[in-house]
């Protein structure tokens, strides 16, 4: 008996989906594509789940449901101190304050707006870059934690 170019996965189908066809002997049928086309499709379905769940994990908490930008949270993805770094890629800092005026600027900041946010070891501020030659090319945006 050959199985034609489904091999293996033939033997897990119950016998009720595999067909005879009276001219090869070889199992094939309506059923079988159908079967092959879900497979695909669940295939497809769970790589997609996988990649989104991959990305929803990289964020920080947010308890107070803060108003925080898209930018923003690039920044802080992106900033300059690798534990807040690392803790936005596992999900475990935390947003404590949105987008606000104030504090000590850093080098290459554009201005005292910044977020403040947990890396769960320290307090940090992530600020904008400057639109400087030597600023805009740095890969992290400016931080300070505290």
């Amino acid at each position: 008996m050959t199985y034609g170019t489904a091999g293996p996965i033939l033997l897990n189908l119950p016998s009720s989906l595999r067909q005879k066809t009276a001219r090869s002997g070889e199992e094939q049928g309506p059923m079988i594509a159908s079967y092959r086309k879900a497979l695909a499709v669940a295939a497809l379905a769970a790589a997609a789940i996988c990649t989104a769940a991959a990305s929803a994990e990289a964020a920080c908490l947010n308890p107070d449901t803060l108003n925080i930008s898209s930018a923003w949270r690039r920044r802080t993805a992106n900033a300059d101190n690798q534990t807040l770094r690392d803790a936005y890629a596992n999900g475990t800092c935390t947003w404590i304050a949105a987008p606000h005026e104030g504090g000590h600027r850093p080098a290459c900041a554009a201005g005292t707006l910044h977020v403040t946010v947990s890396n769960g070891v320290r307090t940090c501020h992530v600020f904008r870059k400057q639109n400087t030659p030597a600023c805009r090319d740095m890969d992290y945006f400016p931080a300070t934690c505290l």
